[in-house]
């Protein structure tokens, strides 16, 4: 278990180096950059979502259920975050992205980001409301 918060410092490390240089050096590169980033770490959470169900899965056959329900709801939210997707051309300054692929993934993450904040602090002010009122 040690060296999964390795992985996760040098992932954490990596998209603060590449967000840095896209956003202070202005070139068009580095902004392909961090989508490209943004899509391969999107990629390997996939992967690993379907990769850890289906070992919980073999593991204890009991919990599947729990799994299967938490995959389906995430396919659930990405499906939301799809449909809500825009595939309009952007244009910053000189440069103009408008590779439909790359602009609907990204809006994809963009908006599964925001409704899982929303849920997160809703889940949040709902647990603190029942706690105030079970006392």
């Amino acid at each position: 278990m040690k060296y999964i918060s390795y992985v996760r410092y040098a992932l954490i490390t990596i998209s603060v180096v590449i967000i840095a240089m896209s956003t202070m050096s202005g070139n068009s590169n580095d902004v392909g950059l961090m989508i490209d980033w943004m899509l391969l770490i999107l990629g390997l959470t996939f992967l690993s979502v379907i990769v850890l169900t289906a070992y919980s899965t073999t593991k204890d056959p009991k919990g599947a259920k729990g799994s299967l329900i938490a995959s389906l709801l995430l396919l659930a939210l990405l499906g939301v975050s799809y449909a809500l997707a825009d595939e309009s051309p952007i244009q910053l300054g000189l440069k103009i992205f408008d590779n439909p692929t790359e602009l609907l993934i990204a809006d994809t993450g963009l908006f599964a980001t925001y409704i899982v904040s929303v849920l997160t602090i809703a889940s949040i002010a709902l647990t603190e409301l029942y706690n105030v009122f079970k006392k």
